[in-house]
């Protein structure tokens, strides 16, 4: 995995803030740092965003893979070093669910940088198993994929640790027992 091999996951869509990581991407290329964004994913935003990258002269910086079949995402997630999660709340108030995409990340083997929300909250730890920026910020984003590009022993710490928390947390086993115990409590009262 190249230090600089970044990845996004996910629809083209307002909260998934994919604007602001193309903005940090721009801050990087400005920084000469070496990276690649692979963006894989549709939505209604996905002529906008390719718009956006033209506008900002990153083409050589970002590639659009478009829609990948589901059991294809794991091969692409494990073939880069750096995976970025920048979700924002929309004005409406729309935002991430579940943070099901950061634990499939951390669990390929990805350093992860997110945004620093609630439901992502449940699954990263800030400087334990992954950094957490604030949202809509892509000078934030900006430094946090810096830092992990430039540090191979946080990339490797911050996944060490995250693989070790999904294993705890998020396994099957575990989960299936969490919830028979939910079912077996909500059938007792």
């Amino acid at each position: 995995r190249a230090p600089g091999s970044i990845i996004y996951v996910g629809r083209l869509a307002e909260k998934k803030g994919v604007n602001f990581l193309l903005d940090a991407v721009a801050i990087l290329a400005q920084r000469k740092i070496n990276i690649k964004l692979t963006i894989i994913g549709t939505g209604h935003l996905s002529a906008t965003l390719q718009a956006q990258v033209k506008r900002l002269d990153i083409s050589d910086f970002v590639e659009f893979k478009g829609a990948v079949l589901n059991e294809k995402v794991p091969e692409y997630l494990r073939q880069n070093a750096i995976a970025v999660v920048p979700s924002i709340v929309t004005a409406s108030g729309d935002q991430e669910g579940l943070g099901l995409t950061t634990v499939e990340t951390i669990g390929c083997g990805c350093a992860l940088v997110a945004s620093e929300l609630p439901a992502i909250k449940d699954v990263v730890i800030h400087e334990v198993t992954g950094i957490l920026v604030p949202s809509a910020n892509p000078v934030a984003l900006a430094n946090a994929i810096q830092q992990l590009v430039e540090n191979a022993e946080l990339r490797q710490r911050l996944v060490t640790a995250g693989l070790e928390k999904i294993r705890l947390e998020y396994d099957w086993s575990i989960v299936t027992q969490r919830y028979i115990s939910a079912v077996k409590g909500i059938a007792s009262r």
